[in-house]
């Protein structure tokens, strides 16, 4: 009787340590897993600010590019006649 209890015991011990071996796997992952997220939502937060940017210069750009297109169709009416 007292060799099948130490078996028994032996087996409960067994499966703890594989338990918390498991939960300690999952931890590990879980913790790379939002590390990993983190990473994403920086560089999703980096690449709004960067077309944000992009959207800014092209604005900019177009309001450049009919003020010279303005400037060039006075300069030729101007001096064309």
């Amino acid at each position: 009787m007292q060799q099948v209890q130490a078996q028994i015991d032996e087996t409960d011990l067994a499966i703890r340590a594989e338990i918390d071996a498991v939960k300690k796997s999952l931890e590990t992952s879980y913790q790379g897993i939002v590390a990993q997220q983190r990473t994403i939502a920086a560089k999703l937060e980096k690449t709004k600010k960067e077309v944000l940017d992009l959207q800014g210069r092209s604005i900019r750009y177009n309001i450049l590019k009919r003020e010279v297109d303005t400037d060039r169709s006075i300069y030729n009416g101007c001096c064309s006649a």
